[in-house]
């Protein structure tokens, strides 16, 4: 039995739960509506960008992130030039967010070649084949339709400009030759199971806990002051039926506690068995600059609970603008638990979560800093002086024009 004698926790089968004692369950009955959890399923939104570019003897580093997407089992790829890449390739678990959904990154390190082909190939559930996204180092469409609009603008004035100027000049002197050339160079470069069940808490200080379990997630739990159930599932599930189990709660606490009588008299003379947490804090969408995000530090791995999460932004402490999840049961009788903050990322900021628990000698930190790939203002900046050359070349035409007249 994992933990100490001041715990104890239960499983009840699923099957006694949602069809009741001697009532075997029905098709079309709520057995069905859990069962169809197995069946909704979340397209990943994968982007791949530049982390680094080479430099001398250092590699350039592409990432391929994966986000919201369910269920956590996913595959992320490397394809250079048809062939797939193992070396220089590394890949986070899968994340998760507290709310179902999932996120995980791969990262590759490589020296650039001409011409080459590269991609992320990503296999997973919601999609029958595996799908593929290739890295384009190219421009973006917008940012070349910036400098192709700036160029346009540009010649456009610097055309007119030259012709209003011709027009006067062979008014007044009668003859003069001009030769115009115009450049623009642009160099563009960027068979599954499923396990649903109910996880029964008790304490010593009448602390008692019900929670509805879908493999890792977490879809309700027993309110004993309301006596009834509490629903937690994401919107892609939709909304289901669960049979009042609240007097099977009731009961399974009842079992509980007399497993924990019984755990006491063995554990009496044992000593506490302590779990260290583990910690990791990442954002919970791709973060850009000046967007509403969330940080989440999830903290897993411990026990017995409670763990204590702190935050601070800059060395100036946040916690307060924090929210922490309850605490979840993990399948090796650990526990984990999710800290979230609303934050809006902004350049230079460094934040941190640092984690304390009894079978820590001192807080964990882990730390996130803002390093945020910033979009190339060169062909914005193109753009518009290119249109304002544009149309002061347009002014000069037209002044030219009328001045000869």
């Amino acid at each position: 039995m994992k933990g100490d004698a001041m715990k104890a926790a239960l499983n009840l089968r699923v099957s006694g739960v949602l069809a009741g004692e001697g009532n075997p369950v029905k098709e079309g009955s709520t057995h069905d509506h859990v069962a169809s959890c197995s069946s909704d399923i979340v397209k990943p939104e994968v982007i791949i960008w530049s982390d680094r570019e080479a430099k001398g003897n250092e590699k350039a580093v592409l990432i391929c992130s994966a986000y919201d997407f369910y269920p956590k089992q996913i595959k992320l790829t490397w394809v250079r030039d048809d062939k797939e890449v193992t070396a220089d390739v590394t890949s986070t678990e899968e994340l998760a967010n507290g709310d179902w959904y999932y996120q995980v990154h791969s990262h590759l390190e490589y020296f650039p070649k001409p011409g080459e082909k590269i991609s992320c190939v990503v296999e997973h559930a919601s999609s029958h084949k595996p799908m593929i996204y290739h890295w384009d180092p190219s421009m973006p469409e917008s940012e070349r339709s910036k400098i192709i609009l700036g160029a346009v603008g540009l010649l456009t004035g610097v055309f007119i400009a030259a012709g209003g100027l011709i027009y006067y000049k062979r008014k007044h002197t009668g003859f003069l030759k001009i030769t115009l050339i115009g450049v623009c160079v642009v160099y563009i470069n960027a068979q599954n199971y499923h396990e649903f069940g109910l996880i029964e808490a008790c304490g010593d200080s009448d602390e008692e806990d019900t929670i509805v379990q879908f493999d890792d997630e977490h879809m309700g739990h027993v309110d004993f002051k309301e006596q009834n159930i509490i629903i937690t599932l994401p919107n892609f599930i939709g909304q289901i039926q669960l049979p009042s189990i609240y007097e099977d709660a009731k009961k399974g606490v009842s079992i509980c506690r007399t497993i924990l009588e019984v755990a006491k008299e063995v554990y009496a003379n044992s000593s506490e068995p302590l779990e260290p947490p583990w910690s990791s804090i990442y954002p919970r969408n791709d973060p850009q600059l000046n967007v509403m995000n969330t940080l989440i530090c999830h903290v897993t791995g411990f026990f017995p609970p409670p763990v204590r999460v702190l935050w601070t932004k800059n060395n100036v402490n946040v916690t307060d603008e924090s929210t922490t999840s309850r605490y979840y049961p993990n399948k090796d009788g650990t526990m984990n638990v999710f800290s979230r903050m609303s934050f809006i990322p902004e350049k230079g900021d460094i934040y941190s979560c640092s984690v304390e628990h009894k079978a820590l000698q001192q807080p964990q930190t882990k730390i996130w800093d803002v390093e945020i790939r910033e979009p190339d203002i060169g062909p914005a900046v193109f753009c518009g002086v290119g249109l304002a050359l544009g149309l002061l070349g347009l002014g000069t035409g037209v002044f030219f024009i009328v001045k000869g007249n």
